[in-house]
């Protein structure tokens, strides 16, 4: 599984960095944009390269929204929790940096709630953040998950045979062992990625631009350091303890 959903991710990386989503107002009527920033108080769409807000009072709702993925909290920043739908198999939780808020679409919100796929993007640039858990299976390690996505990347997501090299010069400060690599396509994506190993599970963090070389995610990898450095890995984290977490924010 984790093998075809890395190939698909790289796939909709590349493809998927212009997201819309559609507001249901409470009068009926429907407005499908890019949201540009998202509040408890209002929410900003870019509609047809006109900024338009609409504030919750007249939103019935955001399709494709899933509270789980969109659970974003003020705390020196912004705190996200984020789980499956059984919120059994992953559960976890960091702090998002300013200018980044996550995605929200039907295909992302599926992802999420079958294994807890996370995805973010700047709100200025075309540059994403995904975080992606995957639980160890027949007695799978840390080198089989990065082989499987480098081969995965070549066979299914057009990208060439040294399209994935491992990165000595970025350092994130996980509590777990860690590899990074850079992959770059012949798309015009950029990226860096981080496996880090958990006991049971491998999570796998990458930041991705648009761009022939590294220049497209530079200025971002403090914000993908903090994102790393700061998750925090719950298994079995339900609704009850979710609140718990919530209200000593």
């Amino acid at each position: 599984m984790f093998k075809a959903l890395i190939a698909s991710l790289i796939i909709l990386l590349i493809s998927s960095f212009c997201f819309a989503e559609t507001i249901v107002l409470k009068s009926g009527k429907t407005v499908e944009g890019k949201i540009l920033e998202k509040t408890d108080r209002y929410v900003k769409i870019d509609f047809e390269g006109i900024p338009i807000t609409y504030f919750m009072d007249q939103i019935d709702k955001i399709e494709g929204d899933n509270p789980l993925a969109g659970n974003v909290k003020k705390k020196k920043g912004s705190l996200v929790i984020v789980g499956d739908a059984t919120l059994t198999y992953a559960s976890y939780l960091f702090e998002l940096p300013t200018g980044w808020m996550p995605v929200i679409n039907e295909q992302i919100m599926q992802y999420t709630d079958q294994i807890g796929f996370w995805m973010g993007r700047r709100m200025d640039s075309e540059t994403a953040i995904t975080v992606v858990p995957t639980k160890k299976q027949n007695g799978q390690g840390f080198s089989d998950f990065i082989n499987a996505t480098k081969q995965k990347n070549i066979n299914e997501a057009g990208c060439s045979p040294d399209s994935m090299r491992e990165c000595q010069n970025f350092k994130s400060l996980p509590d777990y062992p860690y590899k990074v690599y850079n992959w770059d396509c012949p798309t015009g994506t950029y990226g860096l990625s981080v496996f880090m190993e958990l006991p049971k599970h491998v999570i796998f963090f990458n930041l991705s631009g648009r761009g022939a070389n590294a220049n497209c995610i530079t200025p971002y990898l403090d914000d993908f350091n903090s994102v790393i450095s700061s998750f925090k890995w719950v298994l079995g984290l339900n609704d009850e303890e979710i609140g718990k977490v919530l209200k000593k924010m």
